[in-house]
């Protein structure tokens, strides 16, 4: 018998999770994704492949280039996040603008 995902929409903030973004879900990441799981965050992915590796343990997914900072920064407001990271990621991700 085939199991199948099912996503359930959580308010992650009235159950006092933090919610970090991490960018890129690739196979690099899935082991902090894993972790911050375990930690109890609420995680948010972003990665141009739908097919990432990562989505799978992730709460959360959206469809945004690692190369997308307007992307990524429409994703962590829209999500309200407390934190962004990635992890062994090809591309230098800009996190702020001076």
């Amino acid at each position: 018998m085939a199991t199948r995902r099912v996503k359930v929409s959580i308010d992650a903030k009235k159950l006092g999770m933090k919610k970090l973004l991490i960018i890129g879900a690739g196979k690099e990441q899935v082991i902090a994704i894993q972790k911050a799981k375990y930690l109890g965050y609420y995680v948010i992915c972003s990665d141009f492949d739908t097919k990432a590796p990562g989505i799978a343990f992730a709460d959360e997914f959206h469809e945004v280039s690692t190369h997308d900072y307007e992307g990524n920064l429409s994703v962590a407001k829209k999500g309200n996040v407390d934190g962004v990271m990635t992890i062994c990621s090809e591309t230098a991700v800009p996190v702020s603008y001076t």
